[in-house]
């Protein structure tokens, strides 16, 4: 049986994950760099919301 946290973790990560994944495929023709700023837009924003709801 998993803790609170620990599921709490795994939506997340997998939340991460999937915005991650759907930005790169929506800029797939662009640069690197603007994959990695946008990646990691996403995942501090995702976690920056996380911990509102602690």
């Amino acid at each position: 049986m998993l803790s609170q946290r620990e599921r709490e973790a795994i939506i997340i990560g997998s939340a991460i994950g999937l915005t991650a994944t759907i930005i790169d495929v929506a800029l797939a023709n662009g640069p690197l760099w603007m994959h990695a700023l946008a990646i990691g837009v996403a995942g501090s924003l995702l976690c920056g919301l996380a911990t509102l709801f602690k």
